[in-house]
């Protein structure tokens, strides 16, 4: 199966973030007369959001009465913070250039906060990345692993799932889906697609113009993120967890190099 949509994670996929966010981390636990992590003990705790992170890095996470401030301390130093140390990994921007050049539409969703997640792409992909979705749940579009910032995400790329490609389950009850697709498209719902890899494996959901959609990123949430999608996953092998991590939580198809996601076009 080819692909010409394409849906990022950021953190740990484009874009190697760690020790800005380890950084950020430590200042505010060190502010608030917390004991530091290393990175490696940052790099177990990202993935869920910064909300999670800092749930995680805290003594008694949210349970410590300086959790909250603590937290706050930590948002404000990383969006003053977070292009310190952060780069691309190498060929990624090369690749998404080509991948435009072909013609394929990308995005990137992530549970980085909404102001820094478009702050980076505009930063570092301003000429590549279309759409850059953050957390955003005060506005009703749950974190991944939900699909709704995939779903958003595909909205604004124009590319929403066909009536016919939906399927019978809705998602739990009192967690609706929180986008609204364009006005002549009916509501869907959606169910996980079988586990397997691209090659061979689930061809991904079918989508309006003629889009075919898969979602790259470097953690078991995002392999989870692409399952209640209806997505196809590619697994990348130079981010924050390793092959045997993601094999364990489903991953059946990984990239090592950026360049190889060509061969998927």
């Amino acid at each position: 199966m080819n692909y010409n949509t394409f849906i990022f994670d950021l953190d740990g996929t484009l874009l190697d973030t760690l020790r800005d966010l380890a950084a950020s981390v430590n200042y505010a636990l060190r502010s608030h007369g917390m004991p530091e992590h290393s990175i490696d003990d940052v790099r177990r705790f990202v993935g869920n959001g910064v909300r999670l992170l800092m749930e995680r890095a805290v003594p008694d996470g949210a349970a410590n009465p300086q959790f909250e401030d603590a937290f706050a301390t930590f948002r404000q130093h990383y969006m003053a913070h977070s292009l310190d140390t952060t780069r691309p990994y190498e060929g990624i921007p090369e690749t998404l250039a080509e991948l435009r050049r072909r013609g394929c539409r990308l995005a990137v969703v992530s549970n980085k906060m909404m102001p820094a997640t478009q702050e980076l792409c505009r930063h570092f992909f301003p000429d590549t990345i279309e759409v850059a979705i953050g957390e955003h749940e005060a506005a009703g579009i749950r974190k991944k692993p939900a699909p709704d910032t995939v779903f958003e995400a595909l909205r604004q790329l124009g590319c929403p799932p066909t009536v016919e490609s939906s399927v019978s389950s809705p998602p739990p009850a009192g967690e609706p889906l929180s986008f609204n697709p364009p006005p002549t498209e009916e509501p869907f719902s959606f169910n996980p697609p079988p586990t397997g890899g691209v090659r061979g494996g689930h061809s991904g959901r079918r989508f309006s113009g003629g889009h075919h959609a898969v979602y790259v990123g470097d953690s078991d949430v995002d392999v989870m993120t692409a399952r209640n999608s209806g997505l196809p996953c590619i697994s990348v092998l130079w981010g924050f967890r390793d092959r045997s991590f993601l094999q364990a939580h489903g991953a059946t198809t990984f990239i090592s190099k950026p360049e190889e996601l060509l061969d998927f076009v």
